[in-house]
């Protein structure tokens, strides 16, 4: 089974002192030794590394990428598809190549 992992559960899992660390945390654990593969996007990455440094420091940034998101297959987000997505959603509002460059 695949388990998209969003930012909620990454920082749940990573933060101690979160209200639901202990039940990502037992979640987490089950999930790895099952075996399951754990997906998430480019944009929960941004989004994540973005929330662990501004709340948790570098240490915890780190702790992220180096314990957490090595389990972790990561999908790309690449320009067709925002492109699709924003000419259905936003047809008023252009695509910045920004959104897709890395």
């Amino acid at each position: 089974m695949s388990v998209f992992v969003d930012t909620s559960a990454l920082f749940a899992v990573l933060d101690a002192d979160d209200q639901f660390h202990q039940r990502a945390r037992a979640v987490w654990t089950n999930f790895l030794e099952r075996g399951e593969d754990l997906i998430t996007t480019s944009y929960v990455l941004i989004e994540t590394f973005a929330l662990v440094q501004h709340r948790l420091g570098m240490e915890a940034v780190r702790t992220l990428e180096e314990d957490i998101l090595s389990v972790v297959h990561v999908q790309w987000v690449m320009k067709p598809i925002i492109e699709l997505v924003s000419s259905h959603c936003f047809p008023r509002i252009a695509v910045s190549s920004a959104w897709w460059t890395a």
